[in-house]
């Protein structure tokens, strides 16, 4: 084996451009051969390889490695080895690590997007607290929409398979908790976009890796509403949940189903279609004889046949006053709140509203390979 000298034109640099500092470590050598035939492979020579930290500042890693003869020489060579700064989102040694399991770099982009709302505060002046939107009739308003936090989620890392495979998860969502450095998102959250995927070869120490350099883009989303706690009763008892990409749905129908099952605590009776006396208003007695809550009896079914609407899919009604006193009904032109089974809810209390999703969720790290 020959003979290895570092020599004392190497040098350094720094570069305060861009936002940040950007160190430059350039070392040179000159190996002098035994003999013009020895053989030799460079990290055996001087130990140093690509992606080896600078002595004294692990924050550098050598990026490249020039070898060329001095001048017409078969024994005497000149290595070169640039060490440079790398910015990365893991810690100063993540260059020191082979590319196939080098943790990934993040990068992220923060703002606000409208979203549709079935939530809001009743009185923010007040500091009241969040609430189903609904007119004093109870009633649900449409059409809302508030500006909510959102963010876009780069993760870009060198894999040696094939990522084509993954586009068949694009649309999906997170399963669970979500964590890239400290940003963290609770299930169905961050939605998967999309995959960026460029051929790559990298060399690190002796060997050649090639494969991809691939990133991966996630949108996340904050979407605060109120949403039943219980999907199997008709309380109105709700929280304020963040749901994501998942929606809030009213149950709301301009059809309600004409039973009383549900329980008169929960039901608003005259939104059923009833039985008219004579002078075209409701019919109702006081002696308990009616079917409905011993008051109101139920219309004649439409088809005829000389039976009710009870236990049928019917159009809602409203009440407004009758020609000749007290009150009659008419279809109902919008849909209104109604009950698990359809029947027409009670309009002092609060619409249900259930959270209905759309993508299909994933772990993200195990299916798509993301690394920590």
């Amino acid at each position: 084996m020959g003979t290895l000298y570092e020599l004392a034109t190497g040098g350094s640099s720094r570069d305060g451009r861009s936002g940040g500092v950007a160190d430059t470590y350039i070392r040179k050598f000159k190996y002098i051969k035994s003999s013009p035939s020895e053989g030799y492979s460079l990290p055996n020579v001087t130990g140093i390889y690509v992606g080896a930290p600078y002595p004294g500042d692990a924050n550098c890693t050598c990026v490249s490695i020039d070898d060329s003869p001095e001048g017409e020489s078969r024994l005497v060579r000149n290595f070169t080895y640039t060490y440079k700064t790398v910015a990365n989102t893991s810690g100063p040694q993540q260059q020191q690590q082979p590319p196939d399991v080098r943790p990934p770099n993040y990068s992220f982009q923060f703002g606000l997007d409208y979203v549709a709302t079935q939530s809001w505060i009743a009185d923010p002046v007040a500091n009241g607290g969040w609430a189903t939107a609904t007119t004093p009739n109870g009633e649900i308003v449409t059409g809302l929409e508030k500006p909510q936090a959102t963010a876009v989620l780069r993760v870009k890392q060198f894999v040696t398979s094939d990522p084509a495979g993954y586009c068949e998860y694009v649309g999906t969502v997170n399963d669970g908790l979500f964590t890239a450095g400290s940003f963290s998102a609770i299930a169905r959250t961050l939605l998967f976009r999309g995959i960026d995927a460029q051929p790559a070869v990298e060399t690190y120490n002796l060997q050649t890796y090639a494969g991809w350099n691939v990133t991966y883009e996630f949108a996340y989303r904050e979407n605060f509403q109120m949403i039943n706690s219980n999907t199997t009763i008709n309380n109105d008892n709700q929280s304020l949940v963040n749901i994501g990409w998942d929606k809030a749905v009213p149950l709301s129908s301009r059809n309600v189903w004409c039973s009383t099952a549900a329980g008169n605590q929960f039901l608003e009776l005259t939104a059923f279609p009833l039985e008219h006396n004579k002078n075209g208003a409701i019919k109702s007695v006081n002696d308990g004889s009616g079917p409905i809550n011993g008051q109101y009896f139920w219309a004649a079914d439409p088809n005829g046949g000389g039976g009710t609407v009870q236990n049928t899919l019917a159009r809602a009604m409203v009440t407004i006053p009758a020609v000749k006193g007290g009150f009659t009904q008419v279809p109902a032109s919008e849909p209104r709140p109604v009950n698990l089974d359809g029947s027409p809810r009670k309009s002092t209390l609060r619409p249900i509203v259930h959270r209905r999703g759309f993508h299909k969720e994933i772990n993200f790290k195990v299916t798509l390979g993301l690394r920590n």
